[in-house]
């Protein structure tokens, strides 16, 4: 027991895409308790965002699933190419259409399609995620900018999802527990929902591009 804590301990210090595919699914629990919070949320206020949001992390647990999968499986076969290739363009395909039905929620909070109401402690869970979110975003994108290996890309493609759509929860979030009072500020929600979701697009079809290296 105590030889496999070391040879972990090792792995985890030494090993880049082993640390990175374990901090992957560390990263995939703390998400699927966002999901399953979104989801008790959309139901509790009949929330069609809340719920879109949740079948969103719902999809992204699901790509983020196949390439850790796929990445093991490389790791045992010297990098297969063709898994690989396969594997890059079947989940940036799911990223694209998941990006593409971002649109509706997006305008259900621009248009403010909502009935409900709530305090400021979902809107404080959802502000301690957005801050989890980017941090851990950050850190990985500059330990892994050099990377060259392909699954690592997919999965910092991933987290940069993960943390701009984290941000438009936290902005609806911030709408609905300030009422009215953000009324005001529905063109520049337009505005910045807009934005993020142009970045989000973008970083996917830029990494979907990089399927030319494989």
């Amino acid at each position: 027991m105590k030889d496999r804590l070391k040879d972990f301990l090792r792995s985890l210090r030494e090993d880049y895409h082993f640390r990175t595919v374990y901090t992957a699914r560390i990263s995939a629990l703390i998400t699927f308790g966002f999901t399953i919070f979104n989801g008790v949320i959309g139901i509790l206020y009949r929330s069609v965002w809340n719920i879109s949001i949740c079948i969103y992390y719902v999809l992204l647990a699901v790509v983020r699933r196949i390439v850790v999968r796929s990445q093991i499986k490389t790791r045992d076969k010297n990098q297969d190419k063709e898994i690989i290739k396969k594997t890059y363009a079947v989940t940036h395909i799911i990223l694209i259409l998941i990006d593409v039905a971002l649109v509706v929620p997006i305008a259900l909070m621009v248009i403010g399609a909502r009935n409900y109401t709530f305090g400021m402690i979902p809107a404080i869970a959802m502000a301690a995620y957005t801050t989890y979110r980017m941090t851990m975003s950050i850190i990985h994108y500059l330990k892994s900018k050099r990377n060259e290996n392909h699954f690592i890309r997919v999965i910092r493609t991933i987290n940069m999802q993960d943390t701009l759509v984290s941000v438009l929860t936290l902005q609806n979030a911030l709408i609905i527990a300030n009422g009215n009072e953000m009324a005001s500020m529905m063109q520049l929600t337009m505005w910045t929902s807009a934005g993020i979701w142009g970045i989000i697009l973008f970083f996917t079809v830029k990494s979907f591009m990089m399927i030319r290296k494989v």
